[in-house]
């Protein structure tokens, strides 16, 4: 990665360093490198810069006019940067603690898996119990911290943070298509087969333009879990309102068709939920907060 402006931090850290040292040999070993490398590090910083910071002699270093005034500014970057690091360094080491977590499969594969893998790094000390489950948890009985859930979500004492909203299209397979025709319209879709995901409403709402529609699904297969409605789809078995995440690749390849594209559907909200005074600990409120700034990729970025 070549970033001009780390590079001039990485300048301003080699160059304090040298000053701080007195000597490019001193600098070198307290960097653990050698003196060529540094020397050829401050040359290629002045040369970025248009100027010369150091006079330099076989007796001893000093500063030139522009590298007096420069070394100051140079001095208060490094410092505030090293703080900061030993703040972060500091955060990591005290944040310990376990964290019950639940969320469904599907998207707990797809996105939580990878958040969770990069929260570790940063907290290593903090333990997780994970539960991938369809079901709506009892999250005090089961003494769970946090869920994430796509809503709607139903009335209740818990509170709730909105992550993301995710688009949703309407899909089926070529083979599906190819034995039962392919809807244009929304007139067309009366009599075809849906995969009825049971965990949301049979009720389908589509717009266009400010004109609203709303259609029954009926289908002969029904499934509580998001990962088989997509493996019907694939199949063959029906239409499927499916999440941008499951059929982006299916799209891609062809193996699924988008239906009535000139039609938008209601997007499917994402929440982090949680008993309250949940998130008083600190593990628990680490991990909401790296899960709001990491919404899924592709999902539309939450209000």
């Amino acid at each position: 990665m070549n970033d001009p402006v780390l590079n001039e931090i990485r300048g301003m850290t080699i160059f304090v360093r040298v000053v701080d040292a007195g000597s490019f040999s001193e600098a070198a070993r307290r960097l653990g490198a050698s003196r060529a490398v540094v020397s050829y590090q401050i040359k290629k910083f002045e040369t970025q810069l248009g100027v010369r910071l150091i006079n330099r002699s076989t007796r001893r270093l000093s500063l030139t006019a522009a590298g007096k005034e420069f070394y100051d500014n140079c001095r208060r970057i490094v410092t505030e940067a090293e703080q900061a690091h030993l703040k972060l360094k500091n955060l990591q080491q005290a944040a310990v603690g376990r964290v019950a977590l639940t969320c469904p499969v599907n998207l707990g594969l797809q996105w939580v898996v990878p958040v969770i893998n990069e929260f570790r790094k940063q907290y290593p000390k903090i333990a997780l119990d994970i539960q991938f489950s369809e079901s709506i948890t009892n999250l005090i009985d089961e003494r769970i911290d946090l869920a994430i859930r796509a809503g709607p979500l139903p009335d209740s004492e818990l509170q709730a943070v909105k992550l993301a909203s995710m688009k949703r299209y309407l899909c089926a397979s070529p083979t599906y298509i190819e034995q039962q025709g392919f809807p244009r319209t929304i007139e067309d879709l009366n009599g075809h087969q849906w995969i009825i995901y049971r965990r949301q409403s049979a009720k389908v709402v589509l717009r266009k333009g400010n004109t609203m529609y709303s259609i029954e699904m009926n289908g002969d297969i029904s499934t509580n879990n998001a990962a088989a409605r997509l493996q019907f789809a694939l199949a063959g078995h029906g239409l499927a309102l499916l999440p941008h995440y499951d059929v982006k690749s299916h799209l891609e390849s062809g193996k699924l068709i988008e239906l009535l594209p000139e039609y938008s559907f209601a997007s499917l909200e994402l929440f982090a939920v949680f008993p309250q005074g949940a998130t008083d600990a600190k593990a628990t409120r680490l991990l909401l907060e790296f899960f709001k700034s990491r919404p899924p990729v592709n999902f539309r970025s939450r209000n």
